[in-house]
């Protein structure tokens, strides 16, 4: 470790367990990793969306 981070590594989806840890679930998203993506989408997406309509007050834009 240097200065307080360690190295950031590959993650696989094999790496993933239940319960989700979400740093590791960002680290595949971000090495883009789609199926960790679809699963972040499928669990938060309508949560997302609605948010967004809120702020956006449009659902094509919230969408997008």
């Amino acid at each position: 470790m240097h200065g307080g981070f360690s190295a950031v590594r590959n993650v696989t989806r094999e790496d993933i367990a239940e319960p989700y840890d979400d740093r590791r679930i960002a680290a595949a998203c971000a090495a883009g990793d789609s199926a960790i993506f679809e699963q972040i989408y499928r669990r938060y997406g309508s949560r997302m969306k609605s948010i967004a309509f809120h702020h956006l007050g449009s659902v094509a834009d919230a969408e997008d």
